[in-house]
């Protein structure tokens, strides 16, 4: 984990972790078991089209969030991928990150706070975690279908040995795949995003995945991104 320590204040209950969202996930289980924390909780609303993140998810979590677990003096809840989520889902969490329960620790973890309200972001108490590649300003898509094959297989090796490929992914698919009308071009590199994303968790070659999507990229075609 590259930046500031992990800390929890006894008086603050809502936070925002910005790095990557898997290496601080694993940081934060080590963390809990190390302090004797048994128990908490992972929610995980990373459907990666943002307007496919029903309302009723997050209702059905909420009232999961609002029962205390028997035995237990705090509840850890990490809410992963949270620069998913849409206006109206957010809007819904305020309240409980506003007046928490007693229990409870609520941890947003998102690739970059940019992704969030400010409404939201200015009830968590935020902590950088690390330097992550912006790839909505840095690697936008329209300007990678115009490099040379060797310039995007350089790219795909400084993502894949940085370990960013999947801020770099989740970036592209909430700038690029949300939108009702698509290309066809655009709508084939959405679901190499998909497929790439879901096979994250495997034993899959990262650089393989990456360098996939360049080549779908930069692929002839009449049809543009």
């Amino acid at each position: 984990m590259v930046g500031k320590k992990i800390q929890f204040a006894p008086n603050v209950s809502s936070y925002l972790l910005v790095g990557e969202v898997s290496k601080i996930y694993q940081e934060l289980q080590k963390k809990l078991a190390h302090e004797g924390v048994k128990k908490y909780h992972l929610i995980d609303f990373a459907s990666p089209l943002t307007e496919k993140i029903a309302i009723e998810e997050i209702r059905r979590a909420l009232s999961k969030i609002r029962i205390k677990p028997a035995g237990e003096s705090e509840v850890f809840y990490f809410l992963l991928n949270a620069n998913l989520l849409n206006s109206e889902t957010q809007n819904s969490l305020l309240k409980i990150v506003e007046e928490p329960p007693s229990y409870l620790k609520i941890i947003f973890i998102c690739a970059h706070k940019k992704f969030l309200l400010p409404t939201l972001l200015s009830r968590l108490t935020i902590l950088e975690l690390g330097q992550n590649i912006d790839s909505t300003e840095k690697y936008p898509l329209k300007d990678l279908a115009k490099k040379e094959l060797y310039e995007l297989f350089k790219l795909s090796e400084k993502i894949t040995k940085a370990n960013q490929l999947e801020s770099v992914l989740n970036s592209w698919l909430l700038t690029n795949c949300s939108m009702r009308d698509m290309t066809r071009k655009r709508q084939e590199i959405c679901h190499e995003l998909l497929v790439a994303k879901k096979l994250l968790s495997t034993n899959t070659n990262k650089r393989l995945l990456l360098d996939n999507i360049f080549l779908k990229i930069i692929s002839n075609t009449n049809d543009t991104i």
